[in-house]
């Protein structure tokens, strides 16, 4: 056929199809055609994912027959030799030692004793903890007292240069309104 030249079939449905497109109805003949086109692509994917399938079940079969081939061909004899086979030795524990005899057999620690151990501790502790927090309280002494004379006389620079710096703003708020007085004689002048 030439390149030109197409069958007289296919002319007058493509020109429908065409011009029902435009019109934006869309006829049988298109819906047909789309919906075989989408089954035959799912039957095409289908009959890929089975054939993959199936070749995986192939090779895990002959994979898992040959592994128990060859363990089977381990375990029979040939020729009257017999299997070595290593039976593992029993672990042997060392003997343990005499159990100790309870305390309450033998003299045991003195009641009295044990009070006494346990009253001395606290009393250490006790100690301890009291000499901790003098020596707190005499570095908190002595921090407050370097500190003290530092800031009084930091509040009193403080409070100084507050008050200086109030007379310099009144000394030029005074100057900008002697100023703005001459300025507006001068203005009266000049009309």
């Amino acid at each position: 056929m030439e390149p030109g030249c197409e069958p007289a079939t296919r002319g007058p449905a493509l020109k429908r199809k065409r011009q029902q497109r435009r019109t934006g109805s869309v006829s049988r003949i298109s819906r047909r055609s789309s919906a075989e086109l989408w089954d035959r692509t799912n039957l095409k994917t289908v009959k890929i994912i089975k054939n993959q399938f199936s070749v995986i079940v192939g090779i895990t079969l002959v994979l898992g027959l040959a592994c128990v081939g060859t363990r089977a061909e381990d375990t029979n004899t040939t020729g009257g030799e017999v299997p070595s086979v290593v039976v593992p030795k029993p672990k042997v524990r060392p003997e343990r030692p005499d159990r100790p005899d309870k305390p309450g057999k033998d003299k045991g620690v003195n009641a009295g004793e044990l009070k006494e151990i346990v009253k001395d501790f606290q009393d250490q502790k006790k100690e301890f903890l009291r000499e901790r927090k003098d020596e707190k309280r005499e570095a908190r002494e002595r921090a407050r007292g370097d500190a003290t004379p530092n800031t009084s006389v930091l509040r009193q620079e403080s409070k100084d240069s507050v008050k200086d710096a109030v007379r310099q703003a009144r000394d030029q708020g005074r100057k900008l309104i002697e100023e703005a007085k001459e300025q507006a004689k001068e203005d009266r002048k000049r009309d």
